[in-house]
């Protein structure tokens, strides 16, 4: 986890929720968003550079809730796998980007609310408990399933499932 980024010698209001992003508190609060992107991160343990497409592009400030929702769903995740670092294959695309990779035009990727999660990490939890924690946090948003095993989350506002084989 990161370091917390508040004052130090005085007890900060947000300093539970940065130690505890997965708990409710941590996922309602508009304000406790707001203070952990001014200091640079989507939640407490993903980065805004984390998050940044690979062309370099920052999420623009206009994507910040859809990427926030995602970042927070993605707190919870890696807490049900054991509160170990998890990082993700591709968060927000460009749209250049996007292209460059041949994302579908409407991706979610480019809306930054979006996650393609490596096979190898799924392998090191484990598949099937992989999938019930995603199941789980996504019930109610996009999970789609790559040929090579790689899983796909995002936090649309609604349900939707896929596999691409």
């Amino acid at each position: 986890m990161a370091k917390f980024p508040g004052k130090h010698g005085k007890l900060h209001p947000f300093r539970h929720m940065w130690k505890h992003p997965w708990g409710k508190l941590a996922q309602r609060s508009a304000k406790f968003k707001r203070f952990c992107w001014r200091h640079g991160y989507m939640s407490p343990n993903f980065t805004k550079d984390e998050w940044a497409s690979k062309d370099g592009t920052a999420v623009p400030v206009a994507l910040r809730a859809n990427a926030q929702r995602q970042a927070f769903k993605c707190e919870r995740l890696r807490h049900r796998l054991g509160d170990r670092p998890i990082g993700a294959l591709s968060y927000y695309r460009s749209p250049a980007h996007n292209a460059a990779v041949g994302g579908a035009s409407q991706s979610r990727h480019m809306a930054a609310d979006a996650c393609d999660w490596d096979v190898s990490l799924i392998s090191r939890v484990g598949r099937d408990k992989f999938l019930a924690a995603v199941n789980t946090i996504w019930a109610n948003n996009g999970i789609g399933i790559y040929p090579g095993g790689n899983v796909h989350t995002d936090a649309r506002p609604y349900r939707a499932r896929w596999s691409s084989w």
